[in-house]
């Protein structure tokens, strides 16, 4: 027998004929199945699709002439196949108890961003059958056809960091009974062509004998090439992709029963001069350098919605921030591609909109001037690419610019470019890959960038 071992997930190779796909955690001699340290969950598949169930060696079989070896073991899910998600059905099933059930709605295509690698971004949710509380202690992400190549495998401090219980904030790895826990993926490749159509997720928790195992398939929904949605220089693209998971991407939502998050691709771009977003003392919104700026569509396309009316918020004492749907995204226009893709512009200043529902409008045209209303604290536009006419319904789509100028990262995020004071700012540093011009690229999180003019 040859056998391979890795300190994430094992494959064997028995003979030609037959091979048996063994899940562990850790190293052989540290299994950490509870109770006896040689129990495992192994799956053998024979010529005929038949499957046989295997702890500890106490069921022995022969294999037939080869076929197909493929074989995933995965959870009693129930999800119904829909145009954004197929969990696929890997073969035949291994049925057995799980202890949780592992689910997405929805696994966006592969992004090119600015760090010139590839990023593969999604969301494994993860509800617990248990009476009792459990920990999430490893979630794994594998290529189907190469269970030894793990693509990422999150535990400890790195788990917990990517992981909250479903529609709050907090980060834990606890499954409370019947709870669900969101863990958000980012997976990076070199290159396009390094990104797998199907993607294996092992997740495992404490007190269960065996991993439990989802096929999910990637979507196919083209990324588009985009123009920029501002002129000009010194924008900070915050709050954008891809991780840390930042409010925008943590914004899970339900519409129609259906979980979804219309702004996981979703940017606030502020704009800065000398590393800092205001003068003066900030009080005044038109003290925000990035006030009345002018909003412009990033493609042709007629105007599916507008909202307008909202007043200004003021910098000093806001009040209460509206949360609704389209109320929190202030004044806005959405615009249909034509492509099952919508671009949409939000909290632009009251009476500014340029465009109205049914205008057809081309690239570059005017929409309306950045402002500060909606659910907001500062002047900043809210660009973000779905597959509805919603702010917040629809699946977030991710997209590139087909040009802008690199200039650096802020390390820790937009508190570098809104001090306390002038002069307390903390300048961007320069970009691992270097500054300069990038083409057809997601610019990522809290990175400097320059539009042309």
């Amino acid at each position: 027998m040859v056998e391979t071992k890795t300190t994430s997930w094992g494959y064997r190779q028995d003979s030609e004929e037959c091979s048996i796909l063994t899940f562990w955690h850790g190293d052989w001699s540290q299994i950490p199945w509870r109770g006896r340290p040689d129990h495992y969950v192994a799956f053998m598949r024979f010529r005929r699709g038949a499957v046989a169930f295997i702890t500890a060696g106490l069921l022995v079989a022969g294999c037939g002439s080869s076929g197909d070896s493929s074989g995933t073991k995965s959870s009693e899910g129930g999800d119904a196949a829909s145009p954004l998600v197929d969990p696929l059905d890997s073969g035949d099933q291994f049925n057995t108890l799980d202890p949780v059930i592992v689910r997405t709605d929805f696994v966006p295509g592969p992004v090119a961003t600015s760090d010139g690698l590839v990023h593969l971004t999604y969301e494994i949710q993860t509800t617990s059958l248990s009476r009792e509380d459990t920990e999430l202690e490893s979630v794994a992400v594998m290529r189907p056809d190469s269970p030894t190549d793990v693509l990422i495998e999150l535990t400890g401090e790195a788990l917990e960091h990517a992981t909250t219980v479903i529609g709050q904030r907090d980060a834990t790895t606890t499954l409370a009974p019947g709870s669900t826990l969101v863990t958000y993926i980012d997976l990076v490749f070199d290159s396009i062509d390094d990104v797998p159509t199907e993607v294996d997720n092992a997740v495992a928790t404490s007190g269960a004998d065996h991993a439990t195992i989802r096929r999910f398939r990637v979507s196919d929904i083209e990324v588009d090439t985009y123009g920029p949605p501002l002129r000009g220089a010194g924008w900070i693209a915050g709050e954008g992709c891809c991780s840390p998971p930042t409010h925008h991407r943590r914004g899970i939502r339900s519409i129609n029963g259906k979980g979804v998050i219309p702004e996981r691709f979703a940017i606030d771009f502020l704009q800065v001069v000398d590393g800092i977003a205001y003068e003066n003392n900030g009080d005044a919104n038109e003290d925000w350098f990035g006030w009345d700026a002018q909003v412009i569509a990033v493609a042709d396309g007629v105007v599916a919605s507008t909202f307008d009316g909202m007043a200004t918020n003021d910098m000093v004492d806001p009040g209460e921030l509206p949360s609704t749907v389209p109320e929190g995204g202030g004044n806005q226009v959405i615009i249909d591609h034509g492509n099952g893709q919508f671009s949409a512009y939000l909290h632009m200043q009251a009476g500014s909109l340029e465009v109205q529902e049914g205008d057809i409008v081309e690239r570059g045209q005017l929409l309306g001037r950045l402002g500060n209303s909606g659910h907001s604290s500062a002047p900043h536009l809210h660009f973000q690419l779905g597959t509805a006419n919603s702010i917040g319904s629809g699946e977030g789509l991710p997209f590139v610019f087909d040009e802008f100028e690199l200039l650096g990262t802020f390390e820790n995020g937009l508190i570098d470019a809104i001090p306390d004071a002038p002069g307390d700012q903390v300048a961007a540093v320069p970009p691992p890959v270097g500054p300069g011009v990038r083409t057809n690229e997601l610019p990522l999180d809290v990175t400097l960038i320059n539009f042309a003019d």
